[in-house]
């Protein structure tokens, strides 16, 4: 269960990425809405595709971290639940401070576990 993808690799998606390659997990795709973005957070993080998908992104990650602006979490969240990704025993987590858990409800109920992570710490 260490296969992670993050969709919106910014500041706060790269220094993620990063800090749990160096503890173990494997970053297996990132998004960001630009492909120069994408690649030059993989190249930060050190691995994993680059891509502008979301929904390729999200497909290949066990773990599926949503490290976007709260705005767009959940018109995010619901171009991913209505893909044909099978979300039963995929974790997703978005990390917003602000917005309940609940706003991943759409894939929990297409059978993702789901949280909300803030860390507490600026990026």
């Amino acid at each position: 269960m260490t296969d992670v993808s993050i969709i919106g690799a910014g500041r706060l998606g790269t220094s993620l990425g990063h800090a749990l390659l160096k503890k173990g997990y494997k970053i297996k795709a990132l998004s960001c809405r630009t492909i120069s973005s994408a690649e030059e957070s993989r190249k930060i993080i050190g691995e994993g595709i680059a891509s502008i998908d979301n929904i390729q992104t999200a497909r290949v990650g066990k773990i599926v971290f949503l490290c976007l602006p709260d705005e767009e979490i959940s018109k995010v969240t619901r171009v991913l639940a209505d893909s044909d990704i099978n979300w039963a025993k995929k974790f997703v987590f978005h990390c917003s401070g602000l917005i309940p858990s609940e706003v991943l409800n759409p894939l929990r109920d297409k059978g993702a576990l789901t949280a909300s992570l803030h860390p507490i710490q600026a990026f």
